[in-house]
């Protein structure tokens, strides 16, 4: 079974992914000379409404969507040693009263109030789909979108790619890991689960995954599809308009010791991915049958190009069967 179920109404099911709000309080600095005076100055806590929500506003008054996934980096933990930036997070999210699913990014976890109080937070909102999970890392789990006749007919797995190389002591003793990447565990989970539900609902259904970190097999589909050189980087546009489309303007990795997620994808006949992490990458590329998608990133806090901000929003189709993707940007000057 499914942890959550969200029903989709007699339209178009649409998700809107948000993904490296990145919230830095710099009254929370733990180190003097952290931040730039400029950046002191801009990322006060009575600034979040310019530097964040009014782009979260905008997406979703315009956008309307059924569920909100945000693909992690949701505060910078190093600054949020309070946990006052999280809390006004989810106070925003919860405003729109509509259904979201969040996943831990590489620097939520550094907080020292420690990744259980996180979860705790995320699990006492009303409209928060979310659990810490039973395998590897901190958010793992499934959201099942049923039609209108109850009809069960595609699953969301939320998948934790862990990374969290700062992450507090109290994030560590709570089960944070500090490499990057996913584990065979996670992907056991992903199959026996999968089964499970199949088994259940008496049928297979497409999946999508959420998750924040890059994973091998998008990194080696875009150095095949000459997108991308780790060895000898330069930006590329790939442009809009053809079945692959968005930039990528910065190095990515998949960890020292990465594994290859394919197989487990193709058994859950996983159809899209949709993932964060570098910021000024957006990438949304198509291949055997997955589409691979970087989000927009969402919001002005930390590094970003101002032009290249927005969200990311995921039609499907009545029958769950067909999507398109789309990137919807929001400010465009600073």
């Amino acid at each position: 079974m499914p942890d959550f179920i969200v029903t989709q109404k007699e339209k178009e099911f649409k998700i809107l992914q948000l993904t490296d709000t990145q919230i830095i309080d710099a009254t929370q600095a733990r180190y003097a000379g952290r931040l730039r005076a400029e950046e002191i100055e801009r990322w006060q806590p009575e600034n979040m409404q310019t530097e964040l929500f009014d782009d979260m506003d905008k997406l979703v008054a315009e956008n309307r969507p059924d569920l909100i996934l945000v693909t992690g980096d949701i505060v910078y933990g190093e600054f949020d040693d309070k946990g006052t930036s999280l809390k006004a997070f989810i106070e925003k999210m919860e405003s729109y009263q509509i259904p979201w699913a969040p996943v831990w990014g590489n620097h939520d976890n550094e907080t020292v109030l420690g990744v259980d109080w996180q979860c705790k937070q995320l699990i006492a909102a009303k409209y928060c789909l979310f659990e810490k999970g039973n395998t590897v890392g901190c958010c793992n789990y499934i959201v099942g979108i049923k039609n209108a006749e109850g009809e069960l007919v595609r699953l969301v797995y939320m998948l934790d790619t862990n990374g969290c190389y700062n992450a507090s002591e109290a994030s560590l003793k709570d089960g944070v890991r500090r490499a990057v990447g996913v584990v065979p565990q996670q992907l056991e989970w992903m199959r026996s689960s999968y089964a499970e539900i199949c088994k259940e609902y008496e049928k297979e259904v497409p999946c999508f995954v959420a998750f924040h970190i890059e994973v091998l097999d998008h990194l080696e589909l875009m150095e095949r599809k000459g997108y991308y050189n780790s060895k000898n980087f330069e930006k590329y546009d790939i442009g809009d308009g053809g079945q692959d489309f968005g930039d990528i303007h910065e190095t990515f990795n998949a960890g020292e010791e990465p594994i290859s997620v394919l197989p487990t994808f193709k058994e859950l006949r996983v159809d899209g991915a949709f993932f964060g992490h570098s910021h000024v990458n957006n990438a949304s590329v198509f291949e055997d049958g997955i589409r691979w998608t970087w989000g927009l990133k969402t919001g002005k806090y930390d590094y970003h190009e101002t032009e290249k901000l927005g969200g990311t929003l995921i039609t499907l189709s009545k029958d769950g069967k067909e999507f398109v993707v789309v990137h919807k940007q929001t400010s465009k000057t600073e």
